[in-house]
């Protein structure tokens, strides 16, 4: 950070708050300011990152002004950092923020998806696709708490490092498959890798499924497997997991996760499906409590160094169904008071990757 105090004397940076492959995100402010910003700094060091930074920029600059997408509101050079001021938003990622979330219901995970596809909507009217659609590139602020159940919950659309603008005339481009695995359509997986708009709409389901059944629908202790798993579109909804989802939501969710691509619905035609037009009762679901043991599980697996293993070699798999003790913790355990105690909500930006 020294370095770049000395480089950006006008900005004052408080802390780091995330970090990637290609960058480290600050929160900030400038001099003289109390306005909080996200100063996500890319060190360029090659051509491959020049091209990435300055296309990540350009699409920022086209998506300008939408409520569920983040904002760009300026760009610093000096030698070799670029500095990208985005809208610092106050809460944490995805999936701990549904943790957070008092008395998520049904009607939740419609109010959610569909601040997620009017983000895809307004994106792909642009030919531009994110192509890393995960829950730790997206944000939930406003969280609905005990003291404060009636907040408005406002979704936002992060990290566009991966995206692509395709060429007007075309509806995909050829590209190699990038991103987490877990989110990534079939057809980006192909001995000719494609990625389109419907690639997106495919991660948008996955993230469907994880709220919906508090589990993902792909996972595999053998990376191949996995990759395979995903290629055929092989999941499974058991009875005894999924009694709780209703007819119409099952039909979307099964709509969004079709394996020939052609065949998905788009983002525009899920904002205008039936889906979004019912409420049903507003019972507390047990996917919080799904995810939340599902993320314990997963935090034991790698403090064990019990990581995913490669194999050349395919055997028989199965769709993915978790064992009780996957989806299962103590009952005297308060979700929300274990999320409380990894992330507070109003400052901090949470990010837990699978």
């Amino acid at each position: 950070m020294e370095e770049l105090v000395k480089h950006f004397q006008h900005l004052i940076f408080e802390k780091e708050i995330g970090k990637g492959a290609f960058a480290t995100v600050y929160k900030c402010r400038k001099n003289f300011s109390q306005k909080k910003y996200a100063a996500k700094v890319v060190k360029v060091e090659d051509i491959k990152t020049k091209w990435e930074t300055e296309n990540e920029i350009e699409i920022l600059k086209s998506l300008k002004q939408h409520r569920h997408v983040v904002r760009l509101n300026g760009v610093l050079r000096e030698d070799v950092y670029v500095v990208c001021l985005l809208d610092y938003i106050p809460g944490c990622n995805f999936l701990y923020g549904i943790l957070a979330w008092y008395g998520f219901n049904e009607n939740d995970v419609r109010v959610v998806m569909k601040q997620l596809f009017k983000a895809l909507s307004h994106c792909h009217s642009k030919q531009i696709i994110h192509r890393d659609l995960s829950p730790e590139n997206i944000m939930l602020q406003n969280i609905p708490s005990k003291e404060y159940p009636t907040k408005s919950i406002v979704l936002k659309l992060i990290d566009f490092n991966l995206s692509r603008r395709i060429p007007d005339h075309l509806d995909f481009i050829h590209a190699d498959p990038y991103g987490n695995p877990s989110y990534m359509a079939p057809e980006t997986m192909y001995d000719n890798p494609i990625a389109g708009a419907e690639s997106d709409i495919w991660s948008a389901g996955v993230i469907m499924f994880l709220v919906m059944g508090g589990y993902p629908p792909f996972w595999n202790n053998n990376y191949n497997h996995l990759l395979e798993n995903i290629k055929e579109a092989n999941y499974a909804v058991p009875h005894h997991l999924w009694n709780h989802v209703d007819k119409t939501s099952m039909n979307t969710l099964k709509s969004l996760l079709e394996k020939e691509h052609t065949k998905r619905p788009t983002a525009e035609e899920l904002l205008l499906s039936k889906w979004f037009q019912c409420k049903i009762s507003k019972s507390t679901w047990c996917s919080q409590s799904r995810i939340d043991a599902f993320l314990h599980h997963l935090n034991q697996q790698r403090n064990n160094k019990n990581h995913r293993s490669y194999k050349l070699k395919l055997v028989k798999r199965e769709a993915f169904v978790p064992d009780a003790e996957m989806i299962t913790r103590d009952v005297n355990n308060n979700i929300v008071e274990d999320v409380d105690k990894r992330t507070d909500v109003n400052n901090n930006i949470v990010v837990c990757h699978w």
